[in-house]
């Protein structure tokens, strides 16, 4: 706050749950006369600046991208199309269909598709099916080479939102079960979660450097 003292205006970006704590320090360096505007998605940000910064300094502002909400409903049903051709794997095609469909308008991905297109999920959505999917067709002995195209589809999961991370384990836990079926070498095991972590880091370093750039280490992020 000290930094920033007298400041006429100011852009509020952060997620919701840290608007509490983002308006707490507009107060302490926002000028008399200055005001903050938030373009933040979710309901309450609007009241929690107007009650630490009086309702006569804060604007609330309202974007509709057309290009985004394409691109929100692309991603959204190129991800469940993937999530047919994964089921398709263990169920008719009936089955699959219905659950495609079923994630489709019993969850929330049509909201995110069309409602709120801004957000990463449906670009989630996409990115983790595809995770998933090439997983799946490798099983059950990926070569080396097929690891790493995995790794480099795990950090693109992780790049895109970054608690979807947790997917990577499904294939390492795989392999691992898989190594310990058929006696493999400790050797080789190394080398298969090698060349998928290696692929996974290629993807998701710009991610890491954006995080260096901003707070200082590559290892601390914004969640």
């Amino acid at each position: 706050p000290a930094d920033c003292a007298g400041t006429d205006a100011a852009l509020v970006l952060v997620k919701a749950w840290q608007t509490e704590r983002a308006a707490a320090q507009l107060a302490e360096c926002l000028a008399p006369e200055g005001v903050a505007l938030t373009l933040q998605n979710g309901l309450g940000n609007l009241e929690q600046m107007q009650a630490a910064l009086g309702s006569e300094r804060v604007a609330l502002g309202i974007t509709s991208q057309g290009a985004t909400l394409v691109g929100s409903i692309s991603y959204g049903f190129a991800g469940l199309l993937l999530v047919h051709r994964s089921c398709r794997r263990f169920f008719d095609r009936a089955t699959s269909t219905l659950v495609a469909v079923l994630m489709w308008t019993a969850t929330s991905v049509v909201y995110y598709m069309v409602a709120e297109p801004s957000m990463s999920h449906t670009a989630s959505l996409f990115a983790a099916a595809l995770f998933v999917e090439l997983w799946l067709a490798s099983r059950p002995t990926p070569t080396l080479r097929r690891w790493a195209v995995i790794g480099l589809a795990g950090g693109l999961v992780a790049l895109v939102r970054l608690p979807d991370a947790t997917f990577l384990a499904l294939p390492v836990l795989d392999g691992l079960l898989a190594s310990a079926d058929a006696r493999s070498s400790v050797r080789r095991l190394l080398a298969r979660v090698f060349a998928f972590g290696r692929g996974a880091i290629v993807v998701f370093a710009p991610q890491m450097a954006v995080w260096q750039v901003l707070y200082g280490s590559p290892f601390t992020s914004g969640y």
